[in-house]
């Protein structure tokens, strides 16, 4: 497995082999801030109902980033970035949809095209239902 993909490498098949390692790491990175393990609790979700064939895993530091292989290829212009804000104590979920290579913070703002906001306990919930309210996701996470 090749461990580092970048833009435009031909996406595998099956994409679970990356979940199981961003799992692993993920444990690892979070392992003395136990109030992230909603995002890791998504990820065995994620891995669990099947959809890690389809979807492509990366993380930002504590942050889970998901993305959908684009005609086979991986394809980081359209991501959601999972992430528990310490502070608020809750989960973000923000799909970002960029419209160019280069991702300057000018664009972040226009990039976004989805977001809400979840209790830790309902972040599995939220994340069926961003599946629900986009197709294109719902086809690459549910092989439809």
């Amino acid at each position: 497995m090749n461990e580092h993909l970048s833009e435009g490498d031909q996406a595998p098949v099956d994409l679970t082999p990356y979940w199981k390692d961003t799992i692993e790491r993920h444990k690892l990175f979070t392992a003395s801030r136990p109030q992230h393990r909603c995002v890791r609790w998504l990820m065995e979700h994620i891995l669990d109902a099947g959809y890690s064939k389809g979807l492509f895993p990366g993380t930002s530091a504590y942050g889970l980033l998901i993305s959908v292989p684009l005609e086979g290829k991986v394809n980081y212009k359209h991501t959601l970035h999972v992430g528990y804000d310490e502070l608020a104590h809750v989960v973000n979920l923000n799909m970002k949809i960029w419209p160019t290579e280069q991702r300057s913070p000018e664009d972040s703002k226009s990039a976004t095209k989805w977001s809400t906001t979840c209790q830790p306990s309902e972040l599995i919930d939220s994340f069926e239902h961003f599946l629900n309210e986009h197709p294109d996701w719902s086809r690459a996470a549910r092989n439809t």
